[in-house]
């Protein structure tokens, strides 16, 4: 359902995938980038990477978002891979610092501090520079309340800690259920009707 979910169609000059939107409220240093890097790409050859570099702030956000038109009342199962990276290197240095959570609005808006409720996808973070990394993922189902909704993917820094980085690496981000629209079937008897498929 989403467009561009994998980061393989590009990225606009501000370093955020096409057919998404940013969104964050760090005071500091920040951005977007396409990362190119094997070691870090879960799969294909491109990931979004959203940074919180500088910061004497505590719980702020860096994050991405597309809106979406669904099926009311149909599952959708729901997928994000990536990492995270700190100068801590472990959720234990960074006190559990850096956090990777997604939200939804059931009514396809585009303000991020509207979302009720945000869950976080359970991933730990890794140094910034080794070898080799573990690569994450989350899934869940969703059942939406309305034909449109709106995806919202955020890195969470909880604490001001000075000249501390923060990389948060997301791919294949999927969101997979019954298709809105469609053609009608050709089998179907000629009875006169306008027939619109759901």
């Amino acid at each position: 359902m989403l467009n561009n979910g994998n980061f393989e169609a590009g990225f606009d000059e501000t370093g955020i995938a096409h057919h998404w939107k940013g969104f964050t409220n760090v005071d500091g240093r920040y951005g977007w980038s396409d990362e190119t890097w094997p070691g870090l790409v879960p799969e294909g050859q491109h990931a979004q990477v959203m940074q919180i570099s500088y910061t004497l702030d505590q719980n702020t956000y860096i994050g991405i978002y597309q809106t979406v038109s669904v099926m009311k009342r149909k599952p959708y199962d729901l997928e994000i891979h990536g990492l995270i990276r700190s100068t801590a290197g472990s959720p234990q240095k960074s006190s559990w610092g850096y956090r990777v959570q997604w939200g939804i609005d059931p009514k396809g808006g585009k303000n991020w501090k509207a979302v009720e409720e945000w869950t976080d996808v359970g991933w730990d973070d890794q140094p910034l520079n080794v070898d080799s990394y573990t690569h994450e993922e989350y899934k869940t189902t969703l059942i939406p309340t309305g034909r449109s909704l709106t995806l919202f993917i955020r890195g969470w820094r909880k604490w001001p800690t000075e000249n501390h980085e923060g990389d948060f690496v997301i791919d294949n981000v999927r969101l997979t259920g019954p298709k809105v629209g469609g053609t009608v079937p050709s089998n179907l008897p000629g009875t006169g009707v306008d027939w619109t498929w759901p």
